[in-house]
């Protein structure tokens, strides 16, 4: 990752969010900022190879960091209706 960012002279976070605004994501980073919120905009001024949608693609591993079940998430918020 870091070589791929030091080849567009962008940071690893602006990689991360290309990468998913070229898979045809919907990205929305969040900050208060506004150095944060500038280097997010600029993930739109370069085009990330094919050759490194691939590279970051296989560092998936298929992992999940947020592994609450509805029920766990529903009894950690309390009565607060989650969806209408």
């Amino acid at each position: 990752m870091s070589a791929i960012a030091k080849a567009h002279d962008k940071s690893a976070a602006q990689v991360i969010i290309r990468w998913h605004l070229q898979k045809g994501f919907c990205v929305v980073p969040g900050s208060s900022n506004p150095a944060h919120i500038q280097e997010s905009i600029e993930s739109f001024g370069f085009t990330l190879t094919d050759d490194e949608m691939k590279q970051i693609a296989a560092l998936n591993k298929e992992k999940r960091y947020f592994t609450m079940t509805y029920d766990q998430i529903k009894a950690w918020m309390g009565n607060y209706e989650l969806w209408d």
